[in-house]
């Protein structure tokens, strides 16, 4: 599992992480990914423009950028992290192109985008095998309400679809 916690990661470190992620190791091994911004008041303060924000997003791409070419990847989670809207598109071609077969993708605490962010992702989350789904505490409405309707209309293969505002 690749645990990654703004609350430690400055942003020398992406460097560091962006050469690890395209190591062929990672690559082969790792299985779930769990990112997570930090709800500490005091590391927020200190670093507002955490490597996880929606202004400093290179951690993010270099993580789709991992997604992509990761081979036994199964399982990806955000925590309490704002993806900007623009984002959106390219974390679901790197989902896409996966070469792991994704079985669990949730989104909890997270901002994604007042339902612009499930518009964008629907088409991409269809085309894959997912069981389970998870949007926990990201303030959905109405309107995401014919995106959810066709990914279980298409995805016949979901077990499991947490909605929980």
């Amino acid at each position: 599992m690749l645990l990654l916690s703004d609350a430690e990661i400055s942003d020398d470190d992406v460097v560091v992480l962006a050469r690890f992620l395209q190591h062929a190791y990672p690559l082969r091994c790792i299985r779930q990914i769990h990112v997570k911004r930090t709800s500490d008041r005091k590391v927020i303060e200190r670093r507002p423009d955490s490597a996880l924000t929606a202004k400093n997003s290179k951690l993010l791409k270099e993580l789709y950028q991992f997604i992509r070419k990761a081979q036994r990847l199964e399982s990806i989670t955000f925590e309490s992290v704002k993806i900007p809207k623009e984002s959106f598109y390219e974390f679901g071609k790197a989902l896409i192109a996966c070469n792991g077969v994704i079985r669990w993708l949730g989104f909890k605490s997270c901002d994604i985008g007042s339902d612009d962010g499930l518009r964008i992702l629907t088409p991409f989350i269809n085309k894959l095998n997912m069981q389970v789904l998870g949007f926990e505490q990201c303030e959905l409405t109405d309107l995401s309400l014919p995106y959810i309707a066709s990914i279980l209309k298409v995805c016949s293969c979901i077990k499991l679809l947490i909605i929980y505002n």
